[in-house]
């Protein structure tokens, strides 16, 4: 949804083409802050353990009650009158579009799956060679190290992009 109010509000501002310069700043300024709080989440934690909680909680009321003042003034999500759409046209799916989908909806999950337990492998193991303080630290500054390598990253990826557009989406993945 940011996407689609970020583009039209861009399009009212006749600022089309700043779209990628936005979005990545605003991804920079993201993973700079989730940085410091993954700094700062470890230290909060062996303060109290219940301090970074109250204060994910705290802050996720701020950011749901901020999201009330958000405003689109595009024309486009003006809705005036319920007008159905008839379309005419088949999708024609590919046995690789198929294939594609499929692998999608078995391997995804196992993915997501393995990288939360890996996480879970992780906590533990460190648990049980070091007390609880020292692993919350660790943990932070792993989590600290992996969003300093993305917001390196997300300042390069402007630069990327403006020299070679629309290809970017085919070069990153190979590296």
């Amino acid at each position: 949804m940011s996407n689609a109010v970020l583009k039209n509000n861009l399009e009212l501002q006749n600022r089309n083409n700043e779209y990628i310069k936005v979005k990545t700043k605003s991804n920079t300024i993201y993973a700079t802050v989730t940085m410091i709080i993954s700094f700062i989440a470890s230290l909060m934690f062996n303060l109290n353990n219940y301090l970074p909680m109250f204060g994910c909680i705290t802050f996720c009321l701020i950011c749901f009650i901020l999201s009330f003042y958000i405003v689109d003034y595009s024309k486009y999500n003006k809705i005036k009158k319920e007008i159905k759409i008839e379309s005419k046209t088949k999708i024609n799916y590919t046995k690789l579009i198929i294939v594609l989908i499929v692998s999608y909806g078995f391997f995804y999950p196992i993915v997501n799956s393995g990288q939360s337990n890996g996480k879970l492998f992780i906590q533990q193991e460190l648990l049980l060679n070091f007390d609880v303080e020292k692993t919350a630290l660790i943990i932070g500054a792993i989590l600290c190290i992996s969003h300093i390598v993305r917001v390196i990253f997300n300042m390069a990826f402007n630069k990327i992009h403006s020299k070679y557009k629309e290809k970017v989406g085919v070069i990153l993945p190979i590296y």
